[in-house]
């Protein structure tokens, strides 16, 4: 008896953590990440495939790897209003999982606003509060955006605060490169 005891236990945590490894949470659907940034303002879609071209340019701009360089299309949509900006979706691999995100990126830029839509991160929750977020709002792609000098990661998160840098900086990166704005931010 003590030994079925046992191994109900051990099964039920074994698969108590499987479950727990693949969950994922939606927190904002695309659709309101987009009302949120862009209030109810016209919004012009754009979808654009990322030439090879473009992803060097891309990875030059804060000279690191930001996208690696694949046989698959990279492909972006962005949304655009004339006063708040452009809004641009991005995937970034956490520590468990992906991070989806959505970047407000002004006229001028920079970074305006951002939200985390989905996660599946375990001990990377706090990445999506507000504390966190606020610190790249305001920078562009002249200041430095690293964990650790002007982005304090999130105790025991560091994995999950490093993958928001990255996406950060990519959105920033790939609004440069693929908007054509003078995304200079007059450091």
């Amino acid at each position: 008896m003590k030994k079925t005891v046992k191994y109900f236990l051990l099964v039920s945590v074994i698969v108590a953590g499987f479950a727990a490894s693949g969950f994922s949470e939606q927190l904002v659907t695309a659709e309101q990440g987009i009302k949120d940034m862009l209030g109810n303002a016209a919004v012009t879609p754009k979808t654009v495939t990322l030439t090879a071209g473009q992803v060097s340019e891309v990875n030059a701009v804060f000279k690191q790897t930001l996208i690696i360089e694949t046989k698959n299309p990279v492909v972006y949509t962005f949304y655009t209003t004339k006063k708040a900006g452009t809004a641009i979706v991005e995937n970034q691999m956490g520590k468990w999982g992906i991070i989806t995100t959505i970047f407000l990126v002004g006229i001028d830029g920079k970074m305006k606003n951002l939200e985390v839509l989905s996660l599946t991160e375990k001990r990377g929750r706090p990445v999506v509060l507000r504390p966190f977020l606020s610190q790249f709002v305001g920078k562009g792609i002249d200041d430095t955006i690293e964990v650790g000098q002007s982005i304090n990661a999130v105790s025991g998160a560091t994995i999950s605060s490093r993958a928001m840098t990255i996406a950060a900086k990519r959105a920033l990166a790939v609004y440069k490169v693929v908007m054509g704005e003078n995304t200079k931010s007059g450091k």
